[in-house]
């Protein structure tokens, strides 16, 4: 088993990035999702993801980190900070989604 433990980020997104075995089990994963499947008339997705994470603020002036809520979508360059979350199991619940803890 390799272990990524001692490894920089730049490190370990290369290798999930080249390895096989990932790109098919996101494959699968992404196909078979957690939404329902809109009517084929209205289907416009190219195999996406969007999931929302809460993170410590990446600011260097803060005394003690802040969390955010981040956006991970897929279909965007990038990640999008979506602003301070203090409960992100609060935020599921008013947006009626169960959260899926990995």
């Amino acid at each position: 088993m390799l272990s990524f433990v001692d490894k920089a980020p730049l490190e370990r997104a290369k290798f999930l990035e080249t390895t096989e075995i990932f790109a098919n089990i996101h494959a699968t994963l992404a196909a078979s999702g957690q939404s329902t499947v809109p009517d084929q008339d209205k289907l416009d997705t190219d195999l996406h993801f969007t999931c929302f994470v809460q993170a410590p603020s990446v600011r260097e002036d803060a005394v003690l980190p802040e969390l955010r809520l981040i956006e991970l979508d897929g279909g965007r360059a990038g990640p999008v900070d979506r602003g301070a979350s203090k409960d992100l199991l609060k935020v599921c619940s008013l947006l009626g989604q169960t959260p899926l803890f990995v």
